[in-house]
This record gives structure tokens, sequence and C-alpha cells, in this order.
């Protein structure tokens, strides 16, 4: 009878270090699609999206926002004299009067956009931007040399990347959202030429107070069309 250990041993090692390969392949490309995955389940949920669209309704509204006071935040948002100018922070200040003010905080306060300082009346966490959030992508995309694209300004992607360190100021979960953000460069089919950026403050069970593990953060943009 032959002995067949040695045969078996080989076999037996050769079985194991095809499976350890395959194991480590997986572990290589699961574990990133894994934190994927946990960061985009915050990121343009459905819930906030939908939440997103009333203020964009209002917004887009002139019941609302006259067309006056529209075409002053959006030549802010145009001015080519200073580079901060990437974006315009949304808040009651934006409508004419009192009661337009309070419409728009009970909207931001019922669907739960966060409040810069976890202060129920500091300014929302919601920001008008262009649609395309990088001018050096726009600028490629349209074959543009030299920067010397007619939308004066800067671009919000760019502004958060900018630097070291990146954010001024803004909060590591917006700018690690916005990050991974497309650059929107092709031209909306709706032709939007404006964004919203928002963050949304969630609880995990509604009916408790005061519990730190309770609340998580979701973000969320959507494209403003006003003609």
């Amino acid at each position: 009878m032959k002995n067949n250990k040695g045969f078996v041993l080989v076999e037996t090692l050769v079985v194991t270090v095809f499976v350890m390969t395959v194991f480590t392949l997986l572990f290589v490309n699961y574990t990133p699609a894994l934190s994927e995955f946990e960061r985009r389940e915050y990121s343009d949920d459905i819930d906030s999206k939908y939440d997103l669209y009333w203020v964009k309704k209002m917004i887009q509204s002139e019941t609302f926002l006259p067309e006056s006071n529209w075409r002053t935040k959006v030549n802010t948002l145009y001015d080519s004299n200073t580079t901060t100018h990437t974006y315009v922070q949304v808040t009651k200040n934006w409508f004419p009067t009192t009661a337009k003010q309070n419409d728009f905080d009970n909207l931001i306060n019922n669907i739960g956009i966060a409040r810069q300082g976890g202060s129920p009346t500091g300014a929302p966490l919601l920001y008008f931007t262009k649609y395309s959030l990088s001018k050096t992508a726009y600028d490629k995309y349209h074959g543009i040399n030299g920067h010397s694209d007619i939308r004066t300004g800067g671009f919000f992607k760019d502004y958060l990347l900018e630097g070291t360190p990146y954010g001024h100021g803004f909060d590591s979960g917006l700018v690690e959202y916005i990050e991974h953000l497309p650059d929107y460069t092709q031209m909306s089919m709706n032709y939007a030429e404006f964004r919203l950026i928002a963050k949304f403050e969630r609880k995990i069970d509604p009916n408790l107070e005061g519990e730190n593990d309770n609340i998580y953060y979701t973000y969320a943009t959507i494209e403003v069309i006003r003609e």
C-alpha cells in the first residue's frame, strides 16, 4: 500500500493557501465597500431629500421670496471680488416679512435641519451654492483655459478642500459629504443653475430627549430652478 501522507499534506497546504487568498481578497474589497455603504447610508437618504424639497419649493416661490431678494443672493454668489463667495447660508433674513421668516423657521424646525452650535436659534446649516461644485472640473470639462469662465466667484467644493486643514470651520461630516459628491460638471437636465446643501439632525428614537447617542446626522443636496 502506497504512503500518501506527503501528497495529502501538500494538497492540504494548497487548499489552505487558496482559501486564505480568497478570504483576503474578499476582506480587502469588502471593507472599503462596507465603509462606503455606511457613509452613503447617511447621505441623500429619501427622508432628507424629501424634506429638502420643501425648502427648495419655498425658495423657488416668488410668494415667499420676491425676485429682488432672490437676485440679491444670486449676485452675492457670483461676486468675483472675493473667493469666499462660494456659498450663501440660507437664513430667515432671506425673507422680507416677519410672517414669512416665521414660516421658514417653522419649516426648518419641522424637517430637522441642524443649526449652528446646536442652538434652537442658531442659523440653519443650509447652504445655497452654484449647481457645479468645482470650478477646476467645470472648466476642464467645458474646455475652458485659464479659468476664464463667465460664471464668476468661487465654487463650494474647491473652497472646502483647499488649504490645510480642510473645511474653513465647517464640520468634518459636511466636508466629507461634499468631498464625495460629484463635481456636477455637466449641465443639469432641468437647466438648474443652483443647489441647496443641508445637514439634518435626526433621532434614532424620537421619544428620547437629551441623549447624545440617540442623535445622528444626515446630509442632502437638491438642485434649485428659478425661472
